[in-house]
């Protein structure tokens, strides 16, 4: 105990070290690393299931860094937390992980997870089950996401390994930008309805339908 002669629960648990203060100075922990090398200063945190370095399984729980609040009757409510998981099936140097981040809503005292980052580095946002690289699961939400600019364009460019192209929204116009980079002199735009072409306009700015 520093700072108290008494423990209290925090998150639910009496931990082995506890700091009590009441100022910034007096109530946080400093690691300074100050090596003339890359390193830096940390937090190491370990899970095994026995004394030895026993073999952990698939969603055990590694680590985590837990926000408690007063609630005007304990420590237990937690605003937050970030946790780190097993992510499938370790093995011997195989330790697949993933990073949780949960946050509280209104009226409630429990985090609810909001984003994930899992062992094949998808990230998902109200998704615990990322197929991609970015997956968002708005639920009964219609508007899903808002990219904004404070000034007069906006844009979004979608980018492979032969051309970029874009979507931007800049004062009265919406744009349909198809190879903005002029990469390829013979661009051309297509609208598909179930996966079948309905219209394209050619790099010559010809309309086609139904060809």
């Amino acid at each position: 105990l520093v700072g108290t002669t008494s423990s209290i629960a925090v998150a639910g648990a009496e931990t082995a070290l506890q700091v009590e203060g009441t100022t910034a100075d007096t109530s946080r922990i400093s690691v300074i690393n100050r090596g003339n090398n890359a390193g830096g200063g940390g937090i190491q945190i370990a899970k095994s299931r026995g004394t030895q370095p026993a073999l952990v399984q698939d969603d055990d729980q590694v680590g985590g860094i837990f926000f408690a609040a007063g609630d005007a009757n304990d420590f237990v409510s937690q605003p937050a937390k970030i946790e780190c998981f097993i992510d499938g099936a370790p093995s011997g140097s195989d330790t697949p992980g993933r990073l949780t981040f949960s946050t509280c809503p209104d009226q409630t005292d429990t985090p609810v997870e909001r984003l994930r980052i899992n062992s094949s580095g998808n990230v998902g946002i109200k998704e615990t089950s990322p197929a991609c690289s970015l997956h968002v699961d708005g639920g009964t939400d219609n508007l899903i996401a808002r990219f904004e600019s404070s000034d007069a364009g906006a844009k979004i460019e979608l980018k492979d390994n032969h051309a970029t192209s874009s979507i931007e929204q800049n004062s009265n116009d919406f744009i349909f930008n198809s190879d903005s980079g002029a990469a390829d002199g013979s661009s051309r735009t297509l609208f598909k309805i179930d996966n079948s072409e309905a219209m394209r306009i050619d790099s010559s700015g010809r309309l086609m339908l139904g060809t």
